[in-house]
């Protein structure tokens, strides 16, 4: 029972901390939610067809973009875009600028995990301590930056996606939409022929096995394959970024 309710405590802890992020997000952004929960069926390329329920689509005058809820934080890698291992939020943005029509400015995930953050207890400046004085702005502060969206961003609208920086992690680093799905749209064309010619070699990455239902039936004890570019392996996703 004590375990129910200090559960019960924290997920409501984290709900209403949450809340305070998004309330304050979109203070900030001229974004407002379009769609939520809507579930969708698209062929993402030929013969590749897709179902899924995306979180929250938002808009603002042409442009789109789509926010996905986590329990834990996550973050979008090039790397593993190209290895095939983050699909699921680029995936969600082609899709809504599909169903929209209006142009991709970003994908983000939203943490609801409630972690804990750093307040320093003091200052030094010319041999001089200064306490902090932990006032609600200032925690406040702290934890709208804990809580940051994490994704990637396509277009420079900085007042329109997020006016005062504050709420997007590396908000100003832009990449390139249209390298971003060609990149999703051969990950998706490679599954396919490997799949349609029976070639499923069982050389998973690290962290695959874990929540995989057939576990006990393939007995992998070999070592994991290392995550390695799958397509566009010279190819930078970064906008400014140069073909090695």
């Amino acid at each position: 029972t004590e375990r129910l309710n200090v559960t019960e405590e924290r997920m409501v802890q984290g709900l209403q901390t949450s809340l305070l992020f998004l309330e304050d997000m979109e203070a900030n952004t001229s974004f407002t939610p379009e769609m939520t929960e809507h579930a969708f069926q698209e062929e993402i390329v030929d013969g590749v067809l897709l179902r899924g329920i995306i979180d929250r689509v938002d808009t603002c005058n042409d442009l789109v973009r789509v926010l996905d809820y986590k329990s834990s934080s996550h973050k979008l890698q090039e790397k593993s875009v190209k290895a095939g291992q983050s699909l699921q939020l680029l995936s969600y943005l082609i899709i809504a600028q599909k169903m929209t029509g209006k142009k991709p400015l970003g994908a983000y995930y939203f943490s609801l995990k409630d972690a804990g953050f750093a307040v320093e207890a003091a200052s030094v400046s010319r041999n001089v301590v200064n306490d902090v004085i932990l006032s609600e702005d200032l925690l406040k502060e702290r934890l709208i930056k804990e809580r940051r969206l994490c994704g990637w961003t396509f277009e420079d609208r900085g007042v329109e996606l997020d006016e005062n920086n504050k709420h997007i992690v590396s908000g100003t680093k832009l990449m390139d939409y249209d390298l971003a799905k060609e990149c999703i749209e051969e990950i998706y064309a490679y599954f396919q022929q490997h799949l349609l010619k029976g070639e499923i070699p069982l050389s998973p990455v690290d962290g695959a096995c874990t929540f995989c239902d057939y576990r006990s039936i393939c007995r992998f004890v070999s070592d994991y394959r290392p995550l390695e570019p799958l397509v566009m392996k010279d190819v930078p996703l970064q906008q400014g970024k140069e073909t090695k």
